[in-house]
């Protein structure tokens, strides 16, 4: 919750709070359509914005915990593949047919779909064939090292797919909880414009209302 949400619901509590406990700032907003139904909607209102504030702030502790998940899980992997990549180029240093299938040529972009697609490329291809196994065994890259670190890549693409819904999550819980702050704010500033026009003629009871 942010310093401008945590202001409004305060002052919207004190203004319906204060109003209800004195019989003269009732009567003399009733006048002006402000009755027990209409304090009721300002409650519900309050409700609503306090509880959607809530249910953002626990999803973005979601997220920010996966999200430090994808990022541990992806310097595992790349770092793995990073290795298995450079080892194969020296491999098949002149193979274009191995460096094609393999996609050994070229920059790597850490954090990119592009890049963790061309990972999971290699490592299908690479224990797929039994050509391309026999050459990395030359540096001890043996299939049970490689499966290992296809298990990291896998492990990350799970995890950076989970984030991606609860950053899915987290922007529809946003806007939810910014439409009901932005309604509850208009009912807060509504009702303060009526307040000040009722008690216009009682400036001391206008004040103990808004300070």
């Amino acid at each position: 919750m942010n310093e401008r949400e945590a202001t409004l619901f305060f002052k919207t509590k004190t203004i319906i709070d204060n109003s209800l406990n004195d019989p003269i700032v009732l009567n003399a907003v009733d006048e002006y359509g402000y009755d027990a139904a209409e304090f009721d909607n300002g409650k519900r209102l309050l409700k609503e914005a306090e509880d959607s504030t809530q249910v953002k702030v626990e999803e973005s502790a979601e997220t920010k915990e996966i999200k430090a998940k994808v990022a541990e899980a992806h310097e595992k992997y790349f770092k793995e593949y990073s290795d298995n990549l450079k080892i194969a180029r020296i491999v098949f240093r002149g193979n274009d047919k191995i460096a094609t299938m393999l996609k050994l040529n070229g920059l790597r972009k850490r954090a990119t779909d592009e890049a963790t697609a061309e990972a999971d490329l290699f490592y299908k291809v690479a224990l797929n064939s039994n050509e391309i196994l026999e050459g990395l065994k030359k540096h001890k890259r043996t299939r049970e090292k490689l499966e290992k670190a296809y298990d990291l890549l896998k492990q990350f693409i799970a995890l950076n797919n989970e984030m991606k819904i609860e950053k899915g999550d987290d922007y529809i819980l946003t806007k939810e909880k910014n439409l009901k702050v932005e309604a509850l704010e208009r009912w807060y500033k509504d009702y303060e414009v009526i307040v000040k026009i009722a008690l216009k003629d009682n400036p001391e009871q206008l004040k103990k209302l808004l300070p």
